[in-house]
């Protein structure tokens, strides 16, 4: 977790695995988020 001015940021870094695209990687990562309480924004960079 990162906080900043009371704006606290989850984040993780997950290994690129070429036998998947990362498209998928993505859709796989943002199916194991929870539902937020409020409105949220998922980030991701390749």
């Amino acid at each position: 977790m990162l906080s900043c001015n009371g704006i606290v940021l989850n984040y993780a870094i997950v290994m690129y695995d070429k036998s998947k695209s990362k498209v998928k990687i993505v859709q796989e990562i943002a199916d194991e988020l929870p539902v937020p309480p409020v409105v949220s924004y998922f980030l991701c960079d390749s």
